[in-house]
Parts: structure tokens; C-alpha cells; sequence
């Protein structure tokens, strides 16, 4: 009897440390008594407000940026550039094309970027977010696939948060 007793103290032990020792998702939380969790609701006021449509300024100082890009898709070279942001300007930032469908039209200029913020300077970031993934909304003319997605299935899991961009390079 007693070494149930010890036991069942042990396993409500390990459960409520258990139950404290991990973060919630950014989009769950609990309700004001702590008895329910809420998914979903919490409104983004950083990089990822989708209220707000941003503008990402990029410039390259080598004339031949493009292909550079271009041909270093394969092995994933980020080239160097320039970027600004709700009037904050960040040196030294890495860029290169990211994406598998859309990086085989050629005949398009629309391509996804991939953006790391702290290639060149440690600790550089955009609201603590060091890796940006601007996508290009291949073959989705509405621009809102991916956006509608990730906020209808933060609901009822956690998942991705998404927002809307305008790039302007150069």
C-alpha cells in the first residue's frame, strides 16, 4: 500500500513538472482561470501583422545580383545585400532564391527569396526572426493561399505564421 502511495506521489510529481516544462505555441494561451486552452486569436503586431501590408527594400551592390542567384540556386549561396524595413536598415544580410516549382519557370521574374538576417552580423534580426521566407505565391493568383491556410489551421494546431510582403529589390 505504502509503495503505491509513493509511486502515485511520484507520477503527480513527474505530470505537473511535466505539465510546466514546455512553452505554448505563440497562438495558444490560457484562459483568464487557467482552465481552458484557447487556440488561435492572438493577433500578430510584429513582422507577421496581417492587418498591414510592408514594404522589404533590398539592394544589391553587384550589378549582377540576378545571376548570381541564379547560379548559385543548386548550392543555396546566399550573395550579399543590403536591406530596410519599417525605416530600420540592416547591413550585410544574406539572399538567395529558395523554392523548387517556381525556380523551374523560367519564364518569370516572380521568385521566393530566402533572407538571413544575421548571415554577416551576429545576433541581426527583424522582431527576433533571423531567417525570413518571403514565399511567391506560385500559380495562386488570389496571393492568399498560404496566409488563409496557416490562419485557419491555427484554430486548431499550431502551425506557421504568415503575413504579406511587397519586395522591392534595387
Amino acid at each position: 500500500m505504502q509503495r503505491r502511495i509513493r509511486l502515485l506521489s511520484l507520477l503527480v510529481l513527474l505530470s505537473t513538472s511535466l505539465a510546466h516544462s514546455q512553452n505554448l505555441p505563440w497562438a495558444f494561451n490560457f484562459s483568464t482561470d487557467g482552465n481552458q486552452l484557447l487556440r488561435g486569436g492572438v493577433v500578430a503586431s510584429d513582422l507577421y501583422d496581417e492587418s498591414v501590408v510592408d514594404t522589404i527594400y533590398l539592394v544589391f551592390a553587384q550589378p549582377d545580383y540576378w545571376n548570381q542567384m541564379t547560379n548559385n540556386y543548386e548550392d543555396k549561396i546566399e550573395i550579399l545585400a543590403s536591406l530596410s524595413y519599417k525605416g530600420d536598415f540592416y547591413d550585410s544580410v544574406g539572399v538567395r532564391f529558395r523554392g523548387q516549382t517556381s525556380n523551374m519557370q523560367n519564364n518569370t521574374d516572380k521568385k521566393s527569396f530566402n533572407i538571413e538576417m544575421d548571415f554577416a552580423i551576429d545576433g541581426q534580426d527583424i522582431d527576433g526572426y533571423d531567417n525570413l521566407n518571403l514565399l511567391n505565391c506560385y500559380d495562386d493568383p488570389s496571393f492568399i493561399r498560404e496566409v488563409l491556410y496557416f490562419n485557419m489551421c491555427r484554430d486548431h494546431i499550431p502551425a506557421p505564421k504568415g503575413s504579406f510582403v511587397n519586395l522591392q529589390i534595387n
